[in-house]
């Protein structure tokens, strides 16, 4: 896996793993799971719901790019895996 793949899925990791509200728990963990091996078109929609800064949806589209061209088939199942074994028990 490149360290792009591996960076990205660390970070996706933390945040599940991490302490917070946990009314944000299903929604973080499907925005996450698009972002990894989701739809481009099903992924910009969910970044545009929930967040309106057009800086922010511009790096997070090209961020999802870079991951579909850099991910292989093997790395997203990977990285779905090990999200769903490091996530905390629903709230």
């Amino acid at each position: 896996m490149k360290w792009t793949g591996v960076l990205l899925l660390l970070w996706a990791v933390l945040l599940l793993i991490s302490e917070g509200n946990c009314d944000v728990c299903p929604k973080l963990k499907e925005t996450i799971a698009l972002f990894v091996a989701g739809d481009y078109e099903d992924y910009m929609a969910k970044v545009r719901e929930n967040n309106s800064n057009p800086f922010i949806q511009d790096s997070l589209q090209k961020l999802k790019i870079c991951m579909d061209r850099t991910l292989t088939q093997e790395d997203m199942q990977n990285a779905l895996n090990i999200m769903v074994g490091q996530a905390r028990p629903p709230c």
